[in-house]
């Protein structure tokens, strides 16, 4: 899979690490979750998500656990 613009190697790790976990398990992932996956620590887990919110390969409600959904590369803006 190519690397859409704008998204490093690491961040594009966690959005797919993000999609495979709601295809498997049929609910978003936690931050720990996701940093026991990745290997790293949740503080920059949470970097990592921000990063990708603000370049729209994503979508979470802030103080909702398990909110995050990764959004379809047609539809996202550029």
């Amino acid at each position: 899979m190519s690397i859409p613009m704008g998204i490093t190697p690491k961040q594009m790790s966690l959005r797919m690490a993000i999609d495979e976990f709601i295809q498997a398990h049929g609910y978003s992932p936690s931050v720990a979750e996701l940093a026991s996956i990745q290997g790293t620590c949740k503080s920059n887990i949470v970097r990592m998500m921000n990063d990708l919110v603000d370049r729209g390969h994503i979508t979470r409600e802030h103080g909702k656990p398990r909110s995050v959904l990764v959004v379809p590369v047609n539809t996202k803006e550029n």
